[in-house]
């Protein structure tokens, strides 16, 4: 059979499949390269409108920023300040209103500012807002983390609103005191069976009255709920929840009541004694301070009638045998701590005392160790006294190096009240030959102590509400703001300082504000750290209307300065505002110190160690514009005032 064979042909096919793979090559390596332009271009654009969008919200706010209601988009950090600081502004002088349910909806109201009749120590700032670290915070959102986690942070917060949350400070032991004022005739505490012992010579007769239920506010909620309001800076009413509160003890659990009790009277003779000294617990006190107790955790093992009597004890009432103890027996065995001290005048140590350790009768220990055994006859029980060691021994100021002056405080009381006067010196004679050891943290309340009338101090007046109220802690701010000055003339380093709420002429320096810091137990505090390397030891005194604390110690090369305050935003204060009551006489008129502009202050702070090493601090004062308040009086409150409607204004 004849092959027909076509080489031209052939070739031609080979040809067609070879430029057929070239060109599936090429177009392969095109395609190649367009997506990897196409995806460039993507990047390209996306990085750009990235780099654009961050361009764009540098220093600002990213879109989905939220503070409560208010949108913080677009705005820059002092933008946002201004705008937060108007309202809380008007968050800060406006009354918290809490619902309460008492024949039908009430309401109590509490404005955050106490305001002191004649010593504005005692006016202050129940809440303060920190809008400067709230702003920070915020505008760090979507910044702090990996380019990639802020990317993810900023496309979520397109998509879903981030809603921040404000920084405050609430004085929660004085808010949960003012509810409790304000609502105490909702409350009824819970009561456990009462035995009464009623003594005719020797012989007696009882009684025993039944358990009572309780209702109680539930405060922790209460504040809760006040906090999640302002962190959103809202201020809408708040209702309060009551809890009941059952006795532990009922008087149908109680078996052989009678039985039990005569048993303790009839074989108990408690003895307390401590050293070569003895307290017998007569008959009357003692039959004055039994309660039935339930249970028998830390006691001996129960025997007589108890056994069939549901585990219920007659036991000692707590607060009553620690009432009795501090009244009987406590004043004879306490002691107070006392440090070893010095003082100085003219360069030489005019005064050497030693120290003294301090003991305290430990009352909640003391009644553990008789409460158990008070049905076995005749006790004889040792108090339990706590020893407690002063800061400074004798053997730490063997060598103090306490040499020079390296820093003096000073501040005026021109015009002060008597009382104001008369706590100035107690507080400045309670710090005179304070010795503070190297390294350690000055706090000015711990080292003040107890401010009540028992360690010397009087009382002011303040209003709250439509009543005056007499509260301790009246001209110590004076001693705060000339410590304040004396760590700063030392080059101290300040750990804790507060301003006042508002401008107060006594703690002008060189005529300005600025200067000043406050102080009120349990916070706001003044702290400051001696790091001089050695001890500090203060001394005070008071020319007429001057008040001066010295501090002495070693100086160690360090510079200190600080500039003049700078003031500006001058304020007007708000009309007086006038609260009925019925504490005064009827047309008289009660009024708060004038009223005070609002103001801004700052300065600069800095310490320059002698090894070179430099510390700057910078101390800003908000200083509100404060209204006078004035009580006028009357003899029946107005709809708007009277108790009645269960409003309580608490300036």
């Amino acid at each position: 059979m004849p092959i027909n064979f076509q080489p031209q042909k052939h070739l031609n096919d080979l040809k067609g499949v070879i430029e057929n793979k070239i060109y599936a090559k090429i177009k392969r390596r095109w395609l190649i390269i367009t997506i990897i332009v196409a995806v460039f271009v993507i990047m390209l654009i996306l990085s750009s409108a990235v780099l654009a969008y961050e361009l764009k919200y540098q220093n600002k706010f990213f879109p989905g920023s939220r503070l409560g209601d208010v949108g913080l988009a677009g705005l820059t950090s002092q933008e946002a300040l201004a705008v937060i600081n108007q309202l809380t502004e008007k968050l800060e002088k406006q009354e918290i209103r809490i619902i309460y349910k008492n024949n039908g909806n009430s309401y109590l109201k509490i404005t955050p500012a106490i305001d002191a009749l004649n010593d504005p120590d005692l006016s202050r700032q129940l809440l303060r807002f920190d809008n400067a670290k709230t702003i920070k915070e915020a505008l760090a959102f979507g910044r702090r983390g990996s380019w990639w986690q802020n990317l993810i942070t900023q496309i979520k917060m397109l998509s879903q609103d981030k809603y921040f949350e404000a920084k405050f400070s609430l004085d929660e032991l004085m808010m949960r005191l003012l509810i409790k004022q304000g609502l105490s005739e909702l409350e009824t505490i819970a009561q456990n069976p009462v035995i009464k012992v009623d003594w005719q010579g020797n012989d007696y007769r009882l009684e025993f009255l039944p358990e009572q239920a309780g209702v109680t506010i539930n405060y922790d909620d209460a504040i809760a709920k006040i906090k999640n309001n302002l962190s959103q800076l809202k201020n809408e009413p708040i209702e309060i929840e009551k809890m009941p509160v059952s006795p532990l003890v009922r008087l149908a659990e109680v078996i052989n009541k009678e039985d039990l009790v005569r048993q303790v009277l009839t074989t108990t003779t408690p003895e307390l004694f401590y050293g070569d000294h003895k307290w017998p617990l007569t008959k009357p006190d003692l039959g004055s301070m039994l309660e039935f107790q339930k249970g028998w955790s830390a006691r001996p093992a129960p025997t007589g009638p108890a056994d069939d009597n549901n585990n219920i004890i007659v036991g000692l009432n707590q607060e009553k045998f620690a009432a009795w103890l501090l009244k009987n027996i406590s004043s004879q065995i306490n002691i107070e701590p006392k440090d070893a001290t010095i003082e100085i005048a003219d360069g030489k140590v005019t005064k050497f005392e030693v120290h003294r350790d301090g003991q305290t009768v430990n009352l909640a220990e003391t009644y553990k160790k008789i409460n158990p055994y008070l049905n076995q006859g005749n006790l004889k029980i040792e108090i339990v006294v706590d020893t407690t060691s002063p800061k400074i021994l004798t053997e730490d100021i063997n060598d103090l190096g306490i040499k020079e002056i390296i820093g003096t405080g000073h501040s005026n009381f021109t015009g002060s009240p008597v009382n104001r006067r008369h706590n100035i010196k107690t507080g400045a004679n309670k710090l005179h030959g304070i010795l503070i050891k190297p390294g350690e943290e000055f706090s000015l309340l711990k080292a003040l102590g107890e401010i009540d009338g028992e360690h010397g101090y009087k009382q002011e007046l303040v209003i709250k509400g439509n009543k005056t109220v007499p509260e301790y802690g009246g001209g110590l701010c004076q001693i705060g703001t000339t410590v304040f000055r004396a760590a700063l003339e030392s080059g101290l380093p300040i750990t804790a300082r507060r301003s006042h709420s508002y401008s107060v002429s006594y703690y002008l320096e060189n005529g300005l504000p600025g200067t000043d810091a406050t102080i009120y137990n349990p916070a706001p505090d003044l702290k400051f750290i001696n790091d001089t390397g050695n001890y500090i030891l203060i001394q005070t005194r008071i020319e007429g209307d001057h008040l001066y604390f010295d501090f002495w110690g070693t100086k160690d090369g360090r510079k200190m300065a600080r500039t003049t305050p700078r003031v500006w935003n001058w304020v007007a204060p708000p009309p007086t505002k006038y609260v009925e009551s019925t504490d005064i006489p009827v047309g008289a008129k009660k009024c708060t110190e004038a009223a005070h502009k609002g103001v801004d202050a700052t300065f600069d702070y800095t310490i320059t160690y002698a090894n070179g090493k430099v510390d700057k601090t910078t101390f800003t004062s908000h200083y509100k514009p404060w209204q006078a308040v004035c009580l006028i009086g009357v003899e029946t409150l107005s709809p708007d005032n009277a108790t009645t409607t269960d409003e309580i204004l608490i300036l």
